[in-house]
Order: structure tokens, then C-alpha cells, then sequence
């Protein structure tokens, strides 16, 4: 009897080792920039149940209860030294890995793909090592967009789950938690406030293979999405009139109108784009000159590109929204992964205006749609130009290059990390035109 070869899903067990190794060069590295302020000299931190006290009025106002709750048990578990905070967000990141991995292969189960777990422990890598989530894990104080994307997707989950169950008990325990996860979520960052949306297109964008239709039950659906809109509306109320008059955030950024932050936001997540699929040239400083015309030639042509990424996405769908084959699956669930990539994105990449227009933060959890059609296109192209005999070592070789290739990429990085030297340093070099990272290096 030939031996077995292990389950797919412990292959993840790999890309989870490698990033560990590239995150610990960070363990002791030192508080950074707004670290002080929000972590290292934040005095309610020694006190958990002070936050926890106030975590609904700060949840109304607009805070980040949950993430300074976090802060706060970490203090009282490892004390006020950084490399108890950076163990925590190393372990957060982890764990939104493992849910990047049941939601990868739920999207695709739900799509009718074949080779599910396979290409779920793929993106699960190349999502854990990507360099471009550097901001979010290794700067302490951005735990918030890890500890946010983490409750989307629980919240994404949870709701795929009451669908499933249907009306009754199970379908509304299922529904209490992911509105449970959503309120945490926006405790943690704001972005959560769009994950009802997610669910919506990913019923809508991702069905069921033809022959496979199950019940639609859009009046249950309504129930489930209702309070939690509910919630989002009532807590971005209060974001809102928490940064008004602030020159960092809202709608009284000096210099920063709707229209202009808007046009600036095409150059932005061209950028994002470029960074996913090439992550070369990362800048920690987020200041860039704004946009204010069409007639720009950068910004002309970054809508144009994003008008092709998104036109191209839509006809994929168009073209396999009523085919049943592995294709046709392919196709529905990368479609609905360029969907989710400018949904996510569209809280801070939008309209509102945020004095520091690019930030690589922001792409921690949107960079994932991007992630998932760029490998569904890479299986579709191997399937064309391999045979069936050889395809799968070839696909394996393929995703074991990229991953260690992204392994030693997201090292090199956490280089910025250690120290604020370094951080401040590296900042200067990628904009000598820019003040901030001249004072940052300065002080």
C-alpha cells in the first residue's frame, strides 16, 4: 500500500514557520513613531479595567476600544517593554492567517472550484508573507488594521454560516456573532463598516455552480445584515464627529478637499496594485502631494488602469457567471476578489479625506481579493499550458518559489522596523523631498 502524503491544509504549516522567522527580527525592536504616544506612554493602559469601563462610550465616540483593550492585556501580561506587544501582533497576524485560510476555501466552495484546499493554503502564504504587511504587524500601533481584518472576516464567516443554517436557532446564534464580531470589529478600525456589503456581493458575485442552485432566502439575509448596518451607521456617526475640525482626519484636512483626495486615491491604490504584484520601492511616510485635475497625466493614467482592472473583473463575471465549469468558478470567485480589493479600500481610499494619503497598512486585509484572483489566474494559466501529468508538481514548485521568495522580501523589510534609526532612515531615503521623515531622523 503506497504511503499517504499528508493533508493539503498542513502544507500551511510552512509559509506560517517562514513568517515567524522573518517577524522575529522585530520581536525586540523598538517602539516606533506613534508607539509612544499610543502604547508606551498611554497611562490608562496600566489599568485593563479602566478600558474596559470605558469601552462603550469610546465605541460611540468613535475610538478603538478594542485594540487599546488588546494593548492594556498585553501590558498585564508582559509588561510595558515592546516585545510583548510585538509577540502580540506576530500572534494576531497568525491567527487572521488561519482565517484568511477557512475563508479562501469557503469563497471557493461556494463558487464550485476544484482543487479548494490546495489554492486556499496558497493564498494563505502568500497572504502571512507578503512584505507589504509589514505596517500592519510590525508597527505596533497599526495592530488596529490586523485586529480589524481579523473580526471582518469572523464577521464574513459568521454570516456565511447563518445563510447556510437558514431561518431558526442555529441560523440566529450564527447571526448574533458575526454582529458580535462586527461591533468588535469597528472597536478596532473603521473598515469593518463595509463587510455587510462583502457578504451581499459574495452571494450576489460567487453562486453556486449551475445545477447546485440552494434556497435564496434574501428576506433572512435582510435580517442578518440589518442590525449590523444598524450598528455601523450609528458608530461611523460618532466617528465622524469625533474628527471634526481635525487637520488629520474628516473633512477639514487643510488643503485636502473630497474631490481632490478622490482624484489623489486613483495614483494611491494604482500603487497598492503595483506593490502587491511587485513589492519593491515601500515607503513607511505616507505623505504625497495631492491631485486636483483630470488632466494630470499620473492620475489619468491611474484610472485608467483601475478602470481596466475593474471593467476586467466585471467581464470575467459576465462571462462566467452561468457556466458550470472549474473555469467558470475560477472566474466568479476572482472576480469577486478584485470586488472586495476596492471595497475594503474604500473607507479611507475614497472620498474622506486622511492627511497621510498612502498608507501600506491599508492593503493588509483588501490586498487579499488581489491575492486570490492573481493565483486563480495563475492555475488557469498552468492548466493551459501544462499537461495534467506534470501540472501539479509544477503548480506546487511554483507556489514554494513564491513563498520563499516573499520570505526573504518580508525579512529585508522588518529591517525598517527595528529601530527608530532605521525606520526614519529608510524613510528619507525612499522621499528626500518630503520634511517629516527629515524630522522624524532628525529628532
Amino acid at each position: 500500500m503506497p504511503p499517504r502524503s499528508p493533508p493539503v491544509l498542513l502544507l500551511v504549516v510552512l509559509p506560517v514557520v517562514l513568517a515567524v522567522l522573518a517577524y522575529g527580527r522585530v520581536l525586540d525592536g523598538e517602539f516606533l513613531w506613534d508607539d509612544t504616544r499610543v502604547v508606551r506612554d498611554a497611562p490608562r493602559l496600566a489599568d485593563p479595567g479602566a478600558v474596559l469601563r470605558a469601552f462603550v462610550p469610546d465605541l460611540l465616540a468613535g475610538g478603538r476600544p478594542t485594540t487599546e483593550l488588546t494593548f492594556a492585556a498585553t501590558r498585564a501580561l508582559s509588561g510595558p517593554g515592546p516585545r510583548g506587544f510585538h509577540l502580540g501582533s506576530l500572534l494576531l497576524h497568525l491567527g487572521v492567517v488561519g482565517l484568511v485560510l477557512a475563508f479562501t476555501r469557503r469563497v471557493l466552495r461556494l463558487a464550485g472550484s476544484a482543487g479548494v484546499d490546495g489554492v486556499a493554503v496558497a493564498v494563505a502564504g502568500l497572504f502571512a508573507l507578503h512584505p507589504l504587511q509589514t505596517e500592519a504587524v510590525s508597527y505596533v500601533t497599526q495592530r488596529s488594521e490586523v485586529l480589524a481584518s481579523g473580526l471582518y472576516l469572523a464577521t464574513l464567516l459568521a454570516l456565511l454560516a447563518a445563510d447556510r443554517a437558514g431561518p431558526g436557532i442555529r441560523g440566529a446564534l450564527w447571526g448574533a456573532a458575526a454582529l458580535a464580531a462586527s461591533t468588535l470589529g469597528m472597536g478596532a478600525k473603521q473598515i469593518v463598516v463595509t463587510a455587510p456589503v462583502a457578504f451581499v456581493l459574495l452571494v450576489l458575485l460567487v453562486p453556486p455552480r449551475a445545477g447546485e442552485a440552494r434556497p435564496t432566502r434574501w428576506g433572512f439575509r435582510a435580517a442578518l445584515v440589518a442590525p449590523i448596518l444598524l450598528v455601523d451607521l450609528l458608530l461611523v456617526r460618532g466617528l465622524l464627529a469625533s474628527v471634526a475640525g481635525r487637520p488629520d482626519a474628516g473633512f477639514s484636512v487643510p488643503g485636502a478637499s473630497p474631490g481632490s483626495y478622490f482624484l489623489t486615491q486613483w495614483r494611491v491604490v494604482a500603487t497598492y496594485v503595483r506593490l502587491l504584484a511587485w513589492p519593491a520601492g515601500q515607503q513607511a511616510d505616507g505623505s504625497i502631494p495631492l491631485s486636483r485635475s483630470l488632466a494630470e497625466p499620473a492620475v489619468l493614467l491611474a484610472g485608467l488602469f483601475l478602470a481596466a482592472l475593474l471593467g476586467g473583473a466585471a467581464l470575467l463575471w459576465t462571462r462566467c457567471r452561468a457556466r458550470a465549469t472549474t473555469g467558470a468558478a475560477d472566474g466568479r470567485a476572482a472576480a469577486f476578489g478584485v470586488a472586495f480589493f476596492f471595497l475594503v479600500l474604500a473607507p479611507t481610499s475614497s472620498f474622506v479625506p486622511i492627511a497621510d494619503a498612502l498608507a501600506e497598512r491599508r492593503t493588509y486585509l483588501a490586498g487579499w481579493g488581489l491575492l486570490l484572483a492573481g493565483t486563480l489566474g495563475a492555475r488557469g494559466i498552468l492548466e493551459r499550458a501544462v499537461a495534467a501529468p506534470r501540472r501539479r508538481r509544477v503548480e506546487a514548485a511554483a507556489v514554494l518559489v513564491a513563498w520563499l521568495a516573499l520570505a526573504v522580501a518580508l525579512h529585508r523589510r522588518n529591517a525598517v522596523w527595528e529601530t527608530d534609526l532605521d525606520f526614519w532612515g529608510d524613510a528619507v531615503a525612499r522621499a528626500p523631498e518630503l520634511p517629516r521623515p527629515w524630522l522624524g531622523l532628525g529628532w
